[in-house]
C-alpha cells in the first residue's frame, strides 16, 4: 500500500481468530498476513480498512509501527508540496 494511504499505524496485540485465522487473510473491512496471535502491526488505511502483520516481538510491532507512521507524515507533506498554489 502507498505510504499516502496511511491514517496511522499502531502495536497491538491481536488473535489470529479475529481477523481470519493465520494466513494471508481478507475478512470484513481487514486483510491480514499473521503467522500467529500476538504482537502486531494494525494499519488504518483512509479508506477505513485495516492491515494487520504479524510482527513477532511487541518491540518490532513498536518499531514497525514508528517507521510506518514517519513515512505516511513524510508522503502526506511531499504531497502537499507537490500541489499546485493558488494562481
Amino acid at each position: 500500500m502507498p505510504a499516502v494511504d496511511i491514517a496511522a499505524a499502531a502495536p497491538a496485540d491481536v488473535k489470529a481468530a479475529d481477523y481470519g485465522g493465520w494466513g494471508w487473510r481478507h475478512h470484513e473491512d481487514a486483510t491480514a498476513m499473521l503467522v500467529s496471535s500476538g504482537p502486531a502491526v494494525v494499519v488504518r488505511r483512509l479508506n477505513g480498512r485495516r492491515v494487520a502483520l504479524s510482527a513477532g516481538t511487541a518491540a518490532a510491532a513498536d518499531t514497525l509501527a514508528g517507521i510506518l507512521n514517519r513515512a505516511a507524515e513524510r508522503a502526506r507533506q511531499d504531497g502537499q508540496s507537490q500541489q499546485p498554489g493558488p494562481r
